[in-house]
């Protein structure tokens, strides 16, 4: 099953949730970031929320509490993307001028009887 979801408000919230995965299971968090930004030429993955903070940190903070397996489905710039974050898993989206989002779900590594978090 595949669940969709935002990102927890409040830092609180995700501390509070139970993880719905079956005993053993970690969910996984699977972050769809192929294709280019809207505006600029630097991934939005990597772009300045704050200081040293980029957009993918904020991700990964808010999901933290839940302990996923994080797996980025990239395609554009992919290799600075995974340069910053070594404890990522990847898969690459070859085609992804032409596939778009829905390309880059059909390759990311879902499995039936674990939760999954789609952003």
């Amino acid at each position: 099953m595949v669940r969709h979801a935002s990102p927890p408000a409040a830092q609180g919230a995700c501390r509070e949730s139970a993880v719905l995965s079956p005993a053993g299971s970690r969910p996984r968090l699977i972050v769809l970031g192929a294709g280019t930004p809207f505006a600029g030429v630097r991934h939005s993955a990597l772009r300045a929320v704050d200081g040293e903070s980029r957009v993918l940190d904020w991700v990964l903070h808010a999901f933290a509490a839940l302990d996923p397996e994080v797996w980025f489905v990239g395609g554009y710039q992919l290799e600075d993307v995974m340069a910053r974050y070594g404890k990522v898993a990847y898969v690459r989206n070859e085609n992804w001028r032409s596939t778009g989002s829905v390309g880059s779900l059909l390759l990311a590594p879902l499995r039936e009887g674990i939760d999954h978090f789609i952003c």
